[in-house]
């Protein structure tokens, strides 16, 4: 099988089980700025392998069948961030498409990043907010990136909201990729029909993730996850 239906063979034998756990968050309003900011509480919330892998195929839906920039078996998704339940969400969403994910390194400089993205040409490059600004010129050098797609964002906390709507400017006056927050492709593809499924071609183990290791010497190099080695991890 493709590593898409492994993968929702085991979604589905432990659907109701809790998949991952995040700190639950509020909106807290500094008395003296008055500006909105998210902190984290003493508690969690479980997401169940169920209910990620219905976000994981909304995403792939909405990915899919974008009508400017979609997305296809093979091409490229590069991750700048850390891990989350979106980062997970939309890992599987590759998963689904049988498109590679490349996650790249945060302490990686952003020459080894810029070397990283023209060697690899992904179509998206997706972010959060912490790392937005950083990988806004980095998106600009590489014409591969059509889109960036922004997880973790809070459109109520003011410094991911004003984050955005300047990052916005600057890909609009130089005419970069277009930016797109989770929550709306969520809401897109919660209306789109399902993603096809990678095709079952039994001649081919296709590339699924690509991990650049750092050594003392030398550029990046890429290590290659075909999906049978993915399956096993």
């Amino acid at each position: 099988m493709r590593l898409a239906r492994t993968v929702e063979e085991v979604m589905s034998k432990f659907a109701d089980r809790p998949a991952i756990a995040e700190r639950r968050t509020r909106l807290v309003r500094d008395p003296v700025t008055s500006r909105m900011a998210l902190d984290y509480e003493h508690s969690y919330t479980a997401t169940t392998y169920r209910e990620l892998w219905r976000r994981a195929n909304i995403i792939a839906a909405e990915f899919a069948q974008n009508e400017d920039h979609p997305v296809h078996a093979r091409d490229k998704v590069a991750f700048l961030a850390f891990a989350s339940g979106d980062y997970a969400a939309l890992d599987l969403a590759c998963i689904r498409l049988g498109a590679v994910t490349i996650p790249l390194q945060t302490t990686s400089s952003d020459a080894e990043l810029a070397a990283i993205l023209a060697e690899t040409e992904p179509v998206i490059l997706a972010v959060s907010p912490e790392y937005l600004e950083r990988a806004t010129p980095l998106a600009l050098g590489a014409p591969s990136v059509r889109r960036m797609v922004l997880f973790d964002f809070h459109s109520q906390v003011d410094d991911h909201r004003e984050m955005v709507e300047a990052t916005r400017d600057v890909l609009d006056r130089n005419a970069g990729p277009s930016l797109t927050s989770l929550v709306d492709a969520l809401e897109r593809g919660a209306g789109l029909a399902e993603a096809d499924w990678p095709s079952e071609d039994e001649t081919h183990d296709p590339l699924a993730m690509l991990i650049y290791t750092f050594g003392s010497t030398g550029s990046p190099k890429g290590a290659m996850y075909i999906e049978s080695l993915a399956a096993g991890m």
